[in-house]
């Protein structure tokens, strides 16, 4: 009888249910065709599906997999005194893997085959012998991850297979303080197609890295990292940059400095993210990333522009984020989804400019974070809550010797939103009970207020007794308390709870009070929904 459906439909739904291993181990039951077919999807990444398990005998496939080694491999086991039941395989198993995570790898042999921490001899020898297994038989692997704690012992690419495994890399994960010595030199000469690099600890081996990305065509994510001081200038890398102009929409620096040069920054004008990560936007390097971006009359275009990300933990710097931040604004096509900015400010760095380029540029803008200084800049906030009718979540900031709080209220209970519901405040607003309850009480017919707030001092009342009737009705759903804002997260286990353990004790006159009704109709609401679909 032939199949209901034909195997590379099958494949196609099986696919996407790589995440759920214990229905997929439940299909191989099914029929012989089943089998086939899911196979080679849970061997794709046998380290994964194992950790996702989570169960004692987990690992034990990689007895399955030592029963594709050779016979002389095999002996070579059994005369060392690793015992274990030799699986004679149906399937070539080592063929069908895809990804390698050396961490994984170390650890699972660790487990299955080495008793003692002495018996370091025994777990180098079965990493060796599975990775020229896998290495000489995988066609292709696509993912590739080398990382801390594990240090990559083995000259993997030379081993027999490696020109044609790692000639099809997609995706490249690497701490270059566990690499091998011209690692990355020796990847870039096999591996000419990677779309996705991450590299920490990049300074190690600036020229490595430079050489990695200078070979490749189709490089569209670029991750470096550096937590120490950063000794390179990056001018080798910086050099390379330029080539990935055609293809690279998503970079990322997270470094106590950014020895990026604004050329080679200003050449990617595909960019669809950009996030910028530092201690301080200072000078360390003649043609360094942070003067030129505060220059307003370059010519660059970021037309692309989703997601703009600038923080820093440097107190106090002289050249400021917000003026990056209000260039890459101005440069951006109208496409801008996400700006946040965070860090130790000054008051007189803020101005108004940034607001009001938000405001002109941005009418797709669905988060933002903002730093208030006086009442004007509630009144340029204003003119962005009237213009982005997308906004869904809002980082609000001001500075200590800043009274603002009721004002702010007002304004969103003024400007209604019905996308908006997310909100975090730093700890220099103040909130009185009338204000809150007002602003509670509008977002009865909207989605539920889910607030994060660094300290509950800004409410100069109970906030418990106010904010669980509201709970309790839905109105709000999670009030957080945290230690500093890193994202636009509002997850609730982000912090504390901070309505854990109140309870109602006064509804009194909060339910009752007049409510804000929405501007927009229902279908309004409707065809807004199938614009963004």
């Amino acid at each position: 009888m032939a199949p209901l459906l034909p195997e590379d439909v099958m494949i196609e739904i099986f696919d996407n249910l790589t995440g759920d291993a214990n229905t997929l181990f439940s299909g191989l039951l099914v029929n012989k065709l089943w089998c086939r077919v899911i196979i080679p999807i849970l061997w794709r990444d046998p380290w994964e599906i194992a950790r996702l398990r989570q169960k004692i005998k987990a690992y034990n496939f990689l007895y399955v997999l030592c029963g594709c080694l050779s016979e002389e491999s095999k002996n070579l086991f059994l005369d060392l005194g690793l015992n274990f039941q030799i699986h004679y395989p149906k399937f070539d198993y080592a063929s069908y893997i895809r990804m390698m995570n050396t961490h994984y790898f170390n650890v699972s042999i660790t487990k299955k085959f080495c008793s003692k921490d002495r018996d370091n001899i025994k777990r180098q020898l079965v990493e060796k012998e599975l990775y020229l297994l896998i290495i000489s038989r995988s066609p292709a692997i696509k993912y590739l991850r080398i990382e801390f704690p594990t240090t990559l012992e083995y000259p993997i690419l030379s081993f027999p297979g490696a020109n044609t495994s790692f000639s099809k890399l997609n995706k490249f994960f690497c701490d270059a303080k566990r690499l091998p010595r011209l690692f990355l030199i020796d990847l870039a000469n096999i591996s000419k197609n990677i779309q996705q690099i991450y590299a920490k600890n990049f300074d190690v081996d600036e020229t490595g890295i430079a050489k990695l990305i200078k070979a490749q065509t189709r490089l569209a994510y670029f991750h470096l990292e550096s937590g120490g001081a950063c000794n390179g200038n990056g001018m080798t890398i910086n050099k390379e940059l330029e080539s990935l102009a055609p293809s690279l929409k998503h970079f990322v620096v997270t470094s106590p400095h950014l020895p990026i040069s604004v050329t080679s920054l200003y050449s990617c004008s595909l960019l669809e993210t950009l996030k910028l990560i530092g201690k301080g936007f200072y000078d360390k390097h003649p043609t360094n990333l942070n003067r030129s971006l505060t220059n307003s009359s370059a010519d660059a275009k970021f037309p692309n522009l989703r997601t703009l990300y600038i923080r820093s933990t440097y107190a106090y710097h002289p050249i400021t984020e917000f003026k990056i931040a209000e260039n890459f604004v101005a440069r951006s096509g109208g496409q801008l989804h996400s700006l946040f900015l965070q860090g130790k400010f000054k008051k007189e760095h803020v101005k108004p400019s940034l607001l009001q380029n938000v405001a002109k540029c941005c009418p797709k803008l669905k988060f933002l974070s903002v730093w208030l200084t006086n009442d004007d800049d509630i009144r340029y906030l204003e003119q962005i809550l009237s213009s982005c009718s997308s906004l869904r979540g809002i980082i609000v900031n001001t500075f200590i010797d800043v009274k603002i709080g009721d004002e702010l209220l007002m304004l969103f209970k003024r400007r209604l939103a019905r996308k908006l519901c997310k909100f975090k405040f730093n700890d220099h607003f103040h909130f009185s009970q009338s204000s809150f309850v007002a602003f509670m009480n509008s977002w009865s017919d909207n989605d539920s207020l889910q607030i994060h707030v660094i300290d509950e001092g800004i409410f100069a009342f109970d906030y418990g007794r106010v904010c669980t009737p509201f709970n309790e009705r839905g109105v709000l759903k999670s009030l957080i308390g945290v230690d500093e804002f890193t994202s636009f997260s509002w997850e609730d286990t982000e912090g504390e709870d901070l309505l854990l353990d109140c309870t109602a004790s006064d509804y009194g006159s909060y339910y009752y009070e007049d409510r804000y009704s929405s501007e927009y109709s229902e279908e309004e609401e409707e065809e807004e929904e199938e614009e963004e679909c």
